[in-house]
């Protein structure tokens, strides 16, 4: 066992939760030592024991209704040598961490006292173990004292809403659209204000940057706030130890007067930067304050008045002074990871962050202007990668969402990649572009190659284990490893809710049919805004049988969302309980819609009315425009009814893929 290895310790009757938490350690990368013999005991036996807990990095007894009921056991040794080499380590440093099932209380637990000077973790069901399990990897991957005064944790989308969220730091998001350019020079500067310790101080090893507040809803002052608050969330990613929370886990509270020390506790990190954006012409006001949440303490605040021409050499020259005041003294290597420019064009760096701006709004719309942003951002600079990153991935998904015909935009979307693989070789992201858009073409060993070098370089990155998971290991059937992969990125971006939602698909055909809608129902409740969510919530209950309930929602939210993919749940409704008219009418809406309506859907609701000559007709033109969607076909339940047809094994096979 290596020195990173967790040694589980639990009773023999737990070994199916012990099985349970080890598999939760092992799918967030983690090594744990994990014995299931039923024969402990004996001189050999109890060597090995002693070497396995004097060599681990985090010792875990599990402590449950079954050890208290056990005045003695094999466990209780390994507690007590486990208590034994804490005495020889300094109490901040992480080793104890115990956890519970059920309704064990900690304070009538059967327990050694140095248990109780722990911090204990309540693991009763799926959601909480996959937090403690994040909680374990950002322990080991940070050092994180255990008696320190930290915030308190984020509560993960999957969470049971009556169980206890304990304390976890928040991991950092190094997603490619997220802007860069020279504002990491304020990045140094915050970075400064959290590492700059008076003797006797504790360094900050958490972070959230929120969306910089503007007094109005004006586009033009809203895409440079957001862009603003990308750019210091990306850059301060980069730097080593140091937990950022993601752009997915803080942009719900734009737009509202939030108190930071709320944010911190909701977030789980250990300091909150809010701001101010006002513009006047060419004239900009921002205004930054830090606060270290747990002690309610303002660490740095600032206003600056700049113009918009000299924006990026403006924060340069900020973050420098501001360094100086603080007497900054980051490594070489961490002051050129926040301080690397992608672009030193003013112009190109506000085309980019306009983009940006659109890109997160989706839509056919959106998509096609944010294109045409990014296009002239690295006609000003050829060797704006991040630009070019940001091109590949919204051809992608105008592609996969249908927007624009895959046929059409594929080419485009490979050619941006490359570029910004060429410029840039050593970027995860940039790897994972590319591996998106072969997937999406069908070249599934070019996507498998991909998206295995983009996690190589960067195993931190949720959307490039998310696209792996979603683009290539559900097509190839491999659906435990993809439910693995969408856990790590919900691991490492626990609010993110596009993740949540989409491990249901993961669930439903893997065969996991009651997880799948238990998954969806949990992900609306927490974000019924969102429309993918609502998407797989829908689709859970016509699959379910429950089509009155299907119908209900769409009814519901069809208006106030407009989700394309409604016309095919509520017509396959309709043609489960036999309402053929009304069935038809969806499918008349979709063959209106062609173009940016999905000939996959058109297909399967042609298949649910009766009409299979037509349902392979739309098939095949699905084929042809290459729609991802027909890559899901195999596993896909709507698809049922297709798979006796040779046709289908056709299909399949021309895919490339495994029949």
């Amino acid at each position: 066992m290596s020195t990173q290895a967790i040694f589980l310790s639990y009773a023999s009757q737990d070994a199916d939760s012990a099985r349970r938490i080890c598999d939760a350690l092992r799918a967030a990368g983690l090594e744990v030592w994990f014995d299931q013999s039923e024969l402990r005991g004996g001189d050999a036996w109890d060597a090995s024991i002693k070497k396995q807990i004097k060599e681990c990095a985090l010792f875990v007894p599990i402590v449950s209704a079954n050890t208290n009921a056990r005045a003695e056991g094999y466990f209780r040794l390994e507690w007590k040598l486990a208590v034994d080499r804490s005495h020889l380590m300094a109490d901040n440093l992480p080793f104890l961490m115990p956890v519970s099932l059920g309704d064990v209380q900690e304070a009538s637990a059967l327990v050694p006292e140095r248990f109780h000077e722990r911090q204990w973790t309540g693991v009763s069901d799926e959601s909480a173990t996959l937090a403690f399990a994040s909680r374990v990897a950002q322990v080991l991957g940070s050092g994180q004292s255990q008696v320190e005064n930290r915030a308190p944790v984020a509560r993960p989308i999957l969470a049971d809403p009556a169980t206890p969220v304990r304390k976890q730091a928040a991991r950092p998001r190094r997603a490619a659209w997220m802007a860069a350019g020279s504002i990491g020079f304020v990045a140094i500067a915050i970075y400064g204000a959290m590492t700059f310790q008076r003797p006797g101080t504790d360094a900050v090893g958490s972070i959230a940057v929120l969306p910089f507040q503007t007094k109005s809803a004006d586009a033009d002052t809203d895409y440079l706030a957001d862009g603003l608050a990308e750019t210091l969330i990306y850059q301060l990613s980069q730097v080593p130890k140091l937990k950022v929370s993601p752009g997915s886990s803080v942009f719900r509270y734009k737009g509202k007067d939030v108190d930071p020390l709320k944010v911190g506790s909701e977030l789980g990190v250990a300091a909150v930067m809010t701001g101010r954006l006002v513009q006047r012409g060419e004239s900009l006001l921002i205004s930054v304050e830090l606060v270290d949440v747990r002690n309610s303490k303002s660490l740095w605040g600032e206003k600056y008045e700049r113009k918009m021409a000299d924006l990026l050499a403006t924060q340069r020259d900020i973050a420098l002074e501001i360094a100086r005041k603080l007497q900054l003294n980051l490594s070489g290597e961490s002051a050129q990871r926040l301080s690397k420019g992608f672009t030193d064009n003013n112009e190109a760096y506000q085309l980019y962050l306009k983009g940006q701006y659109l890109y997160s709004k989706r839509g056919g719309d959106n998509l096609a202007r944010a294109i045409e942003l990014f296009q002239q951002a690295v006609k000003l600079d050829a060797n704006f990668a991040m630009a070019y990153g940001a091109l590949a991935n919204t051809y992608s998904i105008a592609a996969f969402n249908g927007n624009q015909r895959p046929k059409d935009v594929l080419p485009l979307a490979r050619a941006a990649a490359e570029r910004a693989s060429a410029i840039d070789p050593a970027r995860a992201e940039a790897h994972a572009a590319m591996a998106s858009v072969s997937a999406m073409d069908w070249r599934w060993e070019d996507a498998r190659q991909g998206f295995t070098k983009s996690i190589a370089l960067n195993p931190d990155v949720a959307e490039a284990r998310f696209r792996y998971a979603l683009l290539y290991l559900l097509p190839m059937g491999r659906h435990d490893e993809a439910t693995t992969e969408f856990r790590r990125a919900i691991a490492l971006e626990p609010q993110a809710t596009i993740y949540a939602a989409v491990l249901t698909r993961s669930f439903l055909e893997g065969g996991r049919t009651q997880l799948a809608l238990e998954n969806a129902k949990k992900v609306y409740a927490f974000d019924p805004d969102y429309p993918s969510s609502l998407n797989w919530l829908v689709l859970m209950h016509a699959v379910s049988g429950d089509y009155a309930d299907a119908l209900a929602l769409v009814s519901k939210e069809r208006g106030r969302t407009g989700g394309r993919d409604y016309n095919l749940f509520a017509g396959w409704a309709y043609a489960k309980l036999g309402k053929l008219a009304e069935a038809k009418q969806e499918l008349a809406w979709l063959k209106e819609h062609r173009g940016t309506a999905s000939e996959y859907s058109v297909g399967l609701l042609e298949e649910a009315i009766g009409n299979r000559e037509e349902a392979f007709a739309a098939l095949e033109r699905a084929f042809e425009a290459r729609e991802m969607r027909l890559a899901y076909m195999k596993a896909d339940p709507f698809a049922v009814p297709f798979r006796s047809d040779p046709r289908f094994a056709s299909l399949v096979k021309r895919m490339g893929l495994a029949p």
